[in-house]
């Protein structure tokens, strides 16, 4: 039986965030799609029930550029880019966002509740 410190350092000591590296053909490049931790996509809820217009937009946006990483684990995008990558294929968009819900554990239902608040 493990006891409660032992329990403690090894859950807070554990990287279990999951990661998948994606091939975009339309864009020539690899990317690493990657879980939001706890924190981040608290962030995340956050952001997401602010005032925007179009939450539908701003949601697989916001999702693509919390998730997106290069090959080294460095964020590729920030919230500036979400306007110039919502221009970006719609197909390409949506396969990375359906990667990134299904890596943090989202429902796909997700975009169609962010649409509705």
């Amino acid at each position: 039986m493990v006891d409660n410190t032992t329990l403690r350092e090894s859950i807070l000591n554990n990287n279990s965030l999951k990661s998948e590296s994606m091939h975009v053909d339309e864009w020539g490049v690899d990317i690493v799609i990657k879980e939001m931790t706890a924190r981040q996509r608290a962030e995340f809820e956050d952001m997401i029930q602010g005032d925007q217009d179009d939450k539908g937009v701003y949601f697989r946006g916001l999702l693509v550029v919390s998730t997106v990483h290069d090959a080294a684990g460095n964020q590729v995008f920030t919230a500036d880019d979400i306007d110039q990558l919502m221009e970006q294929s719609g197909g390409v968009i949506g396969r990375i966002a359906q990667k990134a819900l299904t890596l943090c554990g989202m429902s796909g239902d997700a975009i169609e509740e962010a649409e509705k608040n």
